[in-house]
């Protein structure tokens, strides 16, 4: 559904962040693994981007996310112990107006939370070798049509897969939390603002949008 699959990072937009494994082996096989690879993306990437929507299917993944700001980028750069701030961090808050720098460093954040759970999971496994297929797929989200039917896309992705029959039955997406507004992993307030409200966002999921749905 994307075009664009290597987008640059910038402050205040939103993308579409997927992968897949290598030869459809499995990403996950407990539910101990998923919760590890939640906990993951919300412990490193919260105070960097807000995450909207996210799908765990058995060899792949799908995020949507907004970049914060770029204030809030630098502020939080800055209340970070050194410990925590890596070399382009510490340079990107020296320069602060370099484009390139900005992008790495979204680049490698979410490249080690995929590299961190890829670890775990082959120490866990007695698993050798590469866990995903390349690097994971970035796509800019330009326009709120984009933006929401790429969070229905992704809540909608299990029966896209013919996993289920209603998307509502896939427990491992985010839609129940954003419906029950749990900002435990979600930014729930940043979701609403992207349909309205939430009656918006739940009317917005029982269309039928997905290719052949009208078949």
């Amino acid at each position: 559904m994307d075009n664009n699959t290597s987008a640059i990072f910038l402050p205040g937009e939103y993308y579409h962040i997927y992968n897949k494994t290598n030869n459809k082996e499995d990403l996950f096989v407990s539910n101990q693994n998923r919760l590890f690879f939640l906990d993951l993306a919300r412990s490193k990437l919260s105070g960097f981007v807000k995450i909207l929507a996210y799908s765990l299917l058995g060899n792949h993944f799908h995020f949507c996310v907004k970049i914060r700001s770029h204030v809030e980028v630098i502020n939080f750069i800055k209340s970070l112990p050194d410990a925590k701030r890596s070399q382009r961090m510490m340079q990107f808050a020296e320069n602060q107006d370099d484009v390139d720098l900005f992008d790495e460093i979204f680049y490698y954040l979410f490249s080690g939370v995929f590299n961190s759970y890829a670890q775990s999971f082959n120490k866990k496994e007695s698993r050798k070798g590469n866990l995903f297929y390349k690097s994971f797929k970035r796509s800019l989200l330009e326009s709120v049509d984009k933006i929401q039917y790429n969070i229905y896309y992704i809540h909608h992705n299990a029966r896209r897969h013919n996993l289920v029959t209603d998307f509502r039955d896939h427990e491992w997406n985010s839609y129940l939390l954003i419906t029950i507004l749990d900002d435990s992993i979600v930014n729930v307030n940043a979701v609403l603002a992207v349909f309205g409200d939430l009656s918006a966002f739940i009317e917005y999921h029982k269309r039928f949008l997905l290719p052949g749905d009208e078949l």
